[in-house]
């Protein structure tokens, strides 16, 4: 299966707001119309967007330490569209993740010349155990904190349900 980091599509609007659709959206809701469980209607479509980001070209601490963070960030997603009804934060987030990766700091040689830093390719040898296990807790933390600015209450980030007004509704 081909790695979803071409550098044609990986900051598109297209792309992120399709995936979004397709992952948070469409899978989810179908599954859960079907499966009662979370474990089924969550965790499956975010298990295959996270397969999706495996590269042939890295090593496997470094494809797992990707995939771990991946999934992370596959499960803030479903959580912020679970919490607010919408796809419309988990698609701001998403996109401002990959607009990240393509803009501020590049791990891929194909988008250094976009990027304000460029960093050693994930692809490219010389990367130790240690390295991928501390891509992965950055991963790991970098979700957790747009998690607690998306849904803490006191964050001025925070996004909520909309609840139709009932004098809007009349």
């Amino acid at each position: 299966m081909a790695a979803v980091r071409d550098p044609d599509r990986r900051a598109h609007p297209l792309q992120t707001s399709s995936e979004e659709v397709l992952f948070r959206g469409y899978l989810p809701r179908g599954l859960a119309n079907r499966f009662r469980s979370p474990f089924v209607w969550a965790l499956l479509p975010g298990l295959l967007f996270t397969s999706l980001h495996w590269s042939g070209g890295s090593t496997a601490a470094i494809n797992a330490s990707v995939l771990v963070s991946i999934a992370a960030f596959a499960l803030l997603l479903t959580l912020v569209v679970y919490a607010t009804g919408n796809l419309g934060a988990a698609l701001g987030a998403h996109l401002g993740n990959n607009l990240t990766g393509f803009l501020l700091i590049s791990h891929q040689q194909s988008y250094n010349s976009f990027a304000l830093f460029t960093a050693k390719p994930l692809e490219g040898p010389g990367w130790m155990i240690s390295d991928a296990i501390l891509i992965a807790l950055i991963g790991i933390a970098c979700s957790l904190l747009t998690i607690v600015l998306l849904l803490h209450p006191r964050s001025p980030l925070k996004v909520t349900a909309e609840v139709p007004n009932a004098v809007d509704a009349a």
